[in-house]
């Protein structure tokens, strides 16, 4: 991250720092003459701050939460009962609470303390690990989760290509995953599952049917439900 410029505003001062996917503004100030004011801007920066600070420091995306219903069909659609999913990113668990009710086993991994202590209480029966997701070797790994960005999840997919088992599926919610091939995708739930090929290490495999695009064919016979 860089810094683009310095403004002032009276007794706030605004820095302009430029990120990989765009620019993020962070209003920063003491307010002499109403402390409450000071106090409520430092509550906001200090929020701002935890929301964005792993996609600052380039460990990952900021905090946002899931679509829980497409969530949900994807899993469906995959099938990950008995399955070990990991989840990258984790958040506070609303995920891994999927994982578990539908009968998979759930491993979470997230950064943030704070977001990685309320899923701890929150998703009981999956293991949480504390810690950043490139370093957690994915070569067990039946279903792999990811809502990221753009940019972490290039990342991923490198990763993923490297050390997941050929059969691995993924299923990324919002953005797709570079350097793989799609078996399904539903733009309107903004899902993208692909599979780890054996031959290829790209997402090539049909095991799943055809490639779908909200119910028209995309490659091959058949129509989506």
């Amino acid at each position: 991250m860089v810094a683009k410029h310095l403004l002032y505003w009276g007794n706030v001062w605004v820095v302009h720092v430029r990120c990989r996917d765009g620019t993020v503004a962070i209003a920063v100030g003491w307010f002499h003459a109403d402390p409450l004011l000071g106090l409520l801007l430092a509550l906001v920066l200090g929020i701002a701050v935890s929301l964005l600070w792993p996609h600052l420091l380039r460990v990952g995306a900021a905090y946002s939460v899931s679509d829980l219903r497409a969530v949900r069909s994807a899993f469906e659609l995959v099938g990950i009962r008995g399955k070990k999913v990991y989840d990258l990113g984790c958040g506070t668990g609303d995920v891994l609470r999927i994982v578990e009710d539908m009968g998979g086993m759930g491993i979470g991994v997230e950064i943030d303390p704070v977001r990685w202590l309320i899923c701890r209480l929150r998703a009981r029966k999956s293991r949480v690990i504390l810690g950043d997701m490139y370093r957690i070797h994915l070569g067990d790994a039946d279903v792999i989760y990811v809502f990221q960005w753009p940019s972490v999840n290039r990342r991923l997919a490198a990763k993923i290509l490297s050390e997941a088992r050929p059969g691995t599926i993924v299923v990324s919610y919002y953005w797709e995953m570079p350097m793989l091939t799609p078996i399904h995708v539903d733009r309107d739930k903004k899902i993208y599952v692909y599979r780890v090929d054996a031959r290829t290490g790209r997402g090539a495999d049909t095991r799943l049917g055809v490639v779908h695009d909200n119910g028209k064919t995309l490659n091959g016979g058949g129509t989506s439900q």
